[in-house]
């Protein structure tokens, strides 16, 4: 009668209901799973999602919720809601590093998560807002975009460095090696020397969207969104 429950609105913290599910038969599992799924958790899986090397768990930006939401991959069931003091955007995991990294946008803050008690750890906000986030290469950082571009040292969760930027940037990405990034705006796109935060544009007259390095560091993909 127990799996009946809507093993994804579970209140509290683990228990051994999420264990009796992970022991039951992967078809019963999927039974339940389905006649429970709902479209806020599948909203909710669409913002962003973090998984790997967290003792099976997976991290969802609970947008609407003001929280992320901890999930056991094995059993396919809530563990945990960990409360924010904002809306998260983006779930972050960074290499080398045994943390999780919700980002919110709506006012420029990135939390560090601790996957092993499910609570904030730390935080820090660069901007009154943001449009997104993104880790480096090296795990040392993590880039915000804002009016400025700043470079969050993980190490000290402080602001390292921000550099001002064109207006209406768009998309920013590190290459490879962590010398460089390309950011776009409704102006064109430019590249970042990250050592000196020097800009140099490279392409102007179109507006641009999406900006992606490939795997070399050396070919840069843009989209150009007036020519669709």
């Amino acid at each position: 009668p127990e799996l009946r429950q809507d093993i994804f609105n579970v209140a509290g913290d683990t228990s051994g209901k999420a264990l009796r599910i992970a022991r039951q038969p992967a078809e019963a599992k999927i039974i339940e799973r389905r006649v429970n799924y709902d479209s806020a958790l599948t909203r909710a899986l669409q913002m962003g999602i973090a998984i790997g090397g967290f003792r099976g768990y997976a991290f969802v930006a609970n947008e609407e919720g003001q929280a992320i939401a901890a999930l056991d991959l094995e059993a396919m069931a809530l563990i945990k809601h960990v409360p924010l003091d904002s809306n998260p955007s983006q779930v972050l995991s960074v290499t080398g590093r045994n943390f999780v990294y919700p980002f919110s946008a709506k006012n420029g803050t990135l939390y560090e998560l601790d996957p092993g008690r499910l609570t904030i750890a730390r935080k820090v906000t660069v901007a009154p807002s943001a449009t997104q986030a993104e880790t480096a290469p090296s795990g040392k950082y993590v880039f915000v975009l804002s009016s400025d571009l700043h470079a969050i040292s993980l190490d000290s969760m402080t602001s390292a460095w921000k550099m001002p930027l064109p207006e209406a940037s768009h998309d920013f990405h590190v290459a490879p090696g962590e010398r460089y990034a390309a950011i776009s705006s409704r102006d064109g796109v430019s590249l970042i020397d990250l050592e000196s935060r020097k800009l140099t544009p490279v392409a102007q007259g179109a507006d641009f969207g999406q900006v992606k390095f490939l795997g070399d560091g050396k070919t840069l993909i843009v989209a150009d969104r007036a020519e669709h």
